[in-house]
């Protein structure tokens, strides 16, 4: 049996600079996965930061933590551009209103997901597989939600820095998250890495505001010359989560 390389990009939030994500990926062939909250679409702030982590939703007009916190745009796309913007990439949950499940409970779970998904759906007209867990809320209830709705995989916040798949999808980690210090390092591991035993997953996610941020580690040349790393592997699969996780069926 011959074992494969995959590696995937997941975006949360639907914000506006997924467009030009898109621009950078397609330029390199690359593929990703977009998770939105179906309760949001063209939802207008701004995104507080500290260092390299943005740390709180800012209304778009000023107030006192605004003038405490260094901030950038965190515009969602509205619904009337979702269908274009997106084509030829996954879709997947990531709450309504970005609801943490982690504090969901019973009957509360057919809006903050069953309403989500039914949302997304009826936007791109395709059945949604994956979700990701909005700040990083988890549960067991929850996991039973999504199984029960045919979810095939849910990402967390936390990072792995392997390239294992999860034993269980319903708790997908992430190798890495985008704005952390060691990505060309971890690109280079994978290169040399050989799928002897098992498939090999390179996994990344973030925010597309962090690009805007402008610091060391977050910012939009360090992203491209990511892609660009990327795109000279051999013998790998680019896609999205979705699809990293159906080749496991």
């Amino acid at each position: 049996m011959t074992f494969k390389k995959y590696v995937t990009f997941s975006f949360d939030d639907g914000l506006e600079q997924d467009k030009r994500i898109i621009e950078i990926l397609k330029q390199y062939d690359l593929k990703a996965t977009f998770n939105l909250n179906s309760g949001l679409f063209g939802k207008r702030g701004r995104i507080g930061r500290i260092g390299d982590y943005g740390i709180a939703d800012l209304p778009e007009k000023e107030n006192l933590l605004s003038h405490l916190l260094k901030s950038c745009p965190s515009n969602r796309i509205p619904a009337d551009e979702l269908s274009q913007v997106y084509e030829g990439f996954e879709i997947a949950g990531h709450g309504y209103q970005h609801d943490n499940l982690k504090n969901i409970h019973g009957a509360d779970f057919d809006t903050a997901v069953g309403k989500d998904l039914a949302l997304l759906e009826q936007t791109f007209g395709r059945k949604i597989q994956g979700y990701a867990y909005a700040k990083g809320g988890h549960s067991e209830e929850a996991e039973k939600y999504l199984i029960k709705h045919g979810i095939l995989y849910a990402r967390m916040v936390e990072t792995t820095g392997s390239f294992e798949f999860p034993e269980n999808p319903l708790q997908f980690k992430a190798t890495a998250w985008l704005i952390e210090k060691q990505l060309p390092k971890l690109v280079e591991k994978f290169q040399q890495a050989e799928p002897i035993e098992h498939d090999l997953l390179l996994s990344f996610w973030g925010h597309g505001y962090e690009f805007d941020f402008g610091t060391e580690n977050c910012n939009w040349t360090r992203f491209e010359k990511l892609c660009e790393q990327l795109a000279r592997l051999e013998n790998v699969i680019f896609c999205t989560n979705e699809e990293a996780f159906l080749s496991k069926h």
